[in-house]
């Protein structure tokens, strides 16, 4: 097998996390209704609410221009987005779509330093 043909089969599975921490509530214990969860629900919420539908626009326009760039180049692309534990997630999605090269990306580079270092050391 050519180089070429190598790299025409391969599949590559990039990951981005845009999630955001939900708002910060303050738990109450009673021994009558047990626990509950208050939440502030002024601007708070719908200022998260606002800024993770902004993220959300900014993540899908990331994505499209992924999608253009890699078009340009000849490469296929098929987009998915999964919500849960983003280690169950990703490994479930690579196993499931049989990927030969994993990229991971994070909006800080503290996760993706530790995890590459951790590995570094163990591995």
């Amino acid at each position: 097998m050519n180089k070429e043909n190598g790299r025409a089969n391969m599949k590559v599975m990039v990951v981005i996390d845009e999630t955001q921490p939900p708002p910060k509530c303050n738990y109450v214990v009673s021994s009558a209704f047990g626990p509950a969860c208050i939440c502030p629900l002024s601007a708070t919420m719908d200022l998260f609410n606002s800024v993770q539908q902004q993220n959300k626009k900014v993540a899908l326009g990331i994505l499209e221009k992924a999608k253009r760039i890699c078009a340009s180049k000849g490469v296929t692309v098929e987009a998915i987005t999964e919500a849960g534990y983003p280690k169950e997630v990703i490994c479930d999605a690579v196993q499931k779509c049989g990927v030969s090269l994993l990229v991971i990306g994070d909006e800080a580079n503290g996760n993706i330093k530790r995890l590459v270092s951790y590995l570094s050391y163990f591995g």
